[in-house]
């Protein structure tokens, strides 16, 4: 499973254009960028849970870089495509956190099945 998000992860930071070989000459770009513009532009499907809990990650993560709180509008933190990395990097924590847990759930439940199996003998 880590060998997966990791490779999805690389796919995702390479087809990044703000992460590609920037030019010489060109000036770094400060178009903002949405988490939920982000998930649909990798085309990932989240429900307001989930991007509340990428907001939450992606908040403590631009606090590691910065050393500061994002800027904010009307209570909404703001990052440009210079946060896109981070940004990815919240959505595939997200990713491997759900995942982890729906993980559990089965084992958890494979194991209730086999003791119900075991019951019934």
């Amino acid at each position: 499973m880590k060998t997966i998000i990791a490779i999805l992860a690389t796919l995702l930071i390479a087809s990044t254009p703000a992460l590609a070989a920037p030019n010489s000459n060109a000036v770094p770009s400060i178009t903002p960028v949405t988490i939920n513009a982000r998930c649909q532009q990798l085309q990932i499907t989240c429900n307001q849970n989930q991007l509340f809990e990428i907001g939450r990650k992606l908040g403590q993560l631009y606090f590691n870089r910065y050393h500061k709180k994002p800027p904010q509008k009307r209570g909404v933190n703001l990052y440009t495509t210079a946060d896109v990395d981070l940004v990815d990097q919240a959505i595939i924590s997200q990713l491997a956190t759900e995942n982890q847990k729906l993980r559990q759930n089965l084992e958890l439940q494979d194991t209730e099945i086999g003791l119900s199996k075991g019951q019934q003998k």
